[in-house]
């Protein structure tokens, strides 16, 4: 016969497996889902835009349609244009799901969200260092045309006069030019606009945190297509889970680095949270040994100490990436300087290599002058390129000149042992480009084979022609091959992660081929890896190939007779460059009019009569800038064209008025000179830069 107490540990035991199984239900089930669902998207790179292909693409797209394709949903992408916007395309029934919605109670009533999945900050940009305006602010602020910065308008600054503007570069261009004081920006723009030059720079922008400014962001849905939101939901999760979040989201961390980050935060945490969950279930059948709640225990103090170690890890990646920083700052401050240095050295030079001819040794003697001039010329436009303080300027470049105009240089980035080769067999080689992106991708991909021929090797360059294939244009296929060490198929698959590096402490940031896969993906093309261990590594390059540029006809008689005697009024606080540009220009025919500083020019400038034809400024002067200079003389009742110099290449051209400047970068030639002063004269100056480098 069976006792009562004899029954009890059982029936606790029972009771136990029921609880459990219950909460293992709760917390496992999956949500009922449609086998097919609309999906909206808008243009607000990088969560969502449509690429040149005119399919959709993002963060956010990329890992909606993903989980998608897990769970067996169909999905149809509907691109929603102004004046419809997420919420108005979800209530009218135009969509059923949008794939990242920021979570707002205000508009809860109306839309269905999911746990959120992304996090995002919103703040409130400030020109000029300023103070986070009051409430009662009545000037203009700058809105992108998502919902979310809106509200947030609405709530702190109701009577401000808003400026819409199409998406987020937009916004920043307008708030670094000063078309509006106060704007609000994503995080991931704050950080473009913060690194993205000059402009930006001289700006003076201050950013503001405000209350609601920190959003999480779900799957919204309309009514019916919640179970299929959850479902979508809970495959993001799997896809943290497994790793296959970090495949999908990777392709987009060099445009929203911090974004892409701040997703593996929230996605870590939300493992944790379902591991939480599942541990909670587990914990009523652990209290019945010890053994096990002290296995715990030991499991929770692992965890600790590897996030511990994690944290250290990136902290110490982002201080590698602060140094780098600090190296471009560097490289910024003296290129001013020593490009105003070597415009002396090359201009005087060419000006008396022909008064000498009579002395033997003396044309040669200037002319080793003029070349080292033209070395260090050379060196510093390197450092620029290197520190990413050059201004991007897509042009046609000629790929194999690129890389035989670079040979040597890269020779001198790896070690005597390795041999580089060129095997350039394309036919059609010109490209659309900036000509310093193309020399950092050709330095990275060959600091990155030289460290993998520790004993010496070879590296080959090669080039061919992929043609045209459908829905595709023809393409130059570039290969850079090794005979090193090669890599395991788990390192290619993470080789162009941000801050993802095989090299030892401090020999390595992880930057190089991300910044590779950044500028190749920019320009329109695609960059791939294949390796095996002990067979070295083969990196494909493919380029889209362009047509070239047709050649602008023109009258040199014309140019001759519009400058012919004409007066010019010279702007530059240093007084060799100064003295140098007006000889140079005097012996040219020119009558010219020298002042020390942006003052001086514009005090010219207001008792002129009309006989001032050119203003030849330097943009970084003391007392009164060339961009001041500028602005101010735009005001007067004549308009005068500008000429600028600059031996930075960071410091922005001024544009505004009918008279478009043009930027001469320093250091120049006497002949680039009198060629882009002829140019400002005639009017045919349709380009904003002088390339003095070739």
């Amino acid at each position: 016969m069976v006792t009562k107490a004899g029954r009890l540990p059982g029936l606790m035991l029972g009771a136990v497996a029921v609880v459990a199984g219950l909460a293992w239900f709760s917390v496992t089930r999956q949500p009922r889902a449609h086998a097919s669902a609309r999906a909206g998207y808008v243009h607000d790179p990088p969560y969502m835009y449509t690429d040149a292909g005119g399919s959709p693409h993002g963060i956010a797209v990329d890992v909606l349609q993903q989980a998608a394709s897990r769970a067996g949903i169909t999905l149809e992408w509907v691109r929603v244009t102004a004046p419809l916007n997420a919420d108005s395309a979800l209530r009218s029934r135009l969509v059923d799901l949008w794939p990242n919605l920021a979570i707002l109670n205000r508009r809860r009533p109306d839309i269905f969200f999911t746990a959120p999945w992304l996090q995002s900050d919103v703040w409130v940009v400030v020109r000029d260092q300023g103070e986070l305006p009051p409430p009662q602010f009545g000037g203009k602020v700058g809105l992108s045309t998502l919902p979310v910065t809106q509200f947030l308008a609405a709530e702190h600054f109701p009577t401000a006069q808003w400026v819409l503007y199409a998406d987020g570069p937009a916004l920043v261009r307008a708030l670094c030019t000063g078309e509006v004081p106060v704007a609000f920006l994503a995080a991931g723009d704050l950080a473009d606009a913060q690194s993205s030059g000059s402009q930006c720079a001289a700006a003076a922008l201050r950013a503001h945190a405000v209350r609601g400014s920190t959003l999480g962001l779900g799957v919204g849905a309309r009514e019916g297509f919640e179970g299929t939101a959850e479902r979508l939901r809970a495959e993001i999760d799997a896809m943290a889970a497994d790793g296959a979040l970090r495949t999908v989201v990777v392709r987009h961390s060099v445009y929203a680095a911090a974004e892409v980050l701040g997703v593996y935060e929230v996605m870590q945490a939300r493992a944790r949270t379902r591991y939480l969950a599942y541990g909670t279930v587990m914990l009523g059948v652990a209290l019945l040994t010890t053994l096990t709640l002290a296995a715990a225990f030991y499991r929770a103090n692992r965890r600790a100490r590897q996030s511990r170690a994690a944290a250290a890890a990136m902290e110490a990646k982002l201080q590698a990436a602060q140094r780098l920083d600090m190296l471009g700052q560097l490289a910024g401050g003296i290129a001013h300087d020593f490009n105003n240095l070597v415009t002396i050295i090359v201009g005087y030079a060419v000006l008396i290599e022909s008064e000498v001819s009579a002395l033997p040794t003396a044309p040669q003697a200037l002319q080793e002058i003029r070349r080292a001039g033209e070395r260090a010329s050379d060196l510093v436009r390197q450092l620029l390129t290197f520190s990413r303080r050059q201004l991007v300027e897509p042009r046609v470049l000629s790929l194999h000149e690129q890389l035989t105009e670079t040979q040597s240089m890269l020779s001198r980035l790896v070690r005597d042992d390795i041999h580089i080769e060129l095997d350039l067999h394309a036919t059609h080689d010109l490209v659309s480009m900036d000509s310093g992106q193309l020399t950092r991708v050709l330095m990275n991909l060959t600091v990155n084979a030289g460290d993998a021929m520790p004993d010496g090797g070879t590296l080959t360059l090669a080039t061919s022609n992929r043609p045209a294939a459908a829905g595709c244009v023809e393409a130059v296929h570039l290969t850079v091959t090794d005979t090193g060490i090669g890599m395991p198929p788990e390192v290619q698959a993470r080789v162009f992660e941000p801050f993802f590096t095989t090299k030892t402490n401090g020999r390595g940031t992880g930057l190089g081929l991300a910044s590779v896969h950044g500028i190749v993906t920019q320009a329109g093309g695609e960059v791939l890896v294949r390796s095996a261990p002990g067979q070295g590594t083969c990196f494909d390059v493919l380029l889209p190939t362009v047509e070239a540029p047709t050649a602008v006809q023109g009258s040199g008689g014309e140019t001759t007779a519009a400058v012919a005697g004409s007066v010019i009024l010279v702007a530059e606080d240093q007084d060799d460059v100064r003295s140098l540009v007006a000889d140079v220009l005097s012996q040219a025919g020119y009558t010219v009019i020298e002042a020390a500083n942006g003052r001086f020019a514009l005090e010219h400038l207001r008792k002129d009569e009309g006989t001032i034809a050119l203003v030849l400024s330097d943009l970084v002067m003391p007392e009164m800038s060339g961009q001041q200079l500028f602005e101010r003389a735009c005001h007067l009742p004549r308009a005068t064209p500008f000429l600028f110099m600059s031996g930075y290449s960071e410091e922005g051209v001024p544009c505004s008025g009918a008279s478009e400047p043009v930027l001469l970068t320093k250091p120049f030639t006497p002949e680039q000179l009198l060629q882009a002063v002829r140019a400002a004269l005639s009017g045919h100056a349709a380009i904003a830069r002088v390339d003095t480098h070739g």
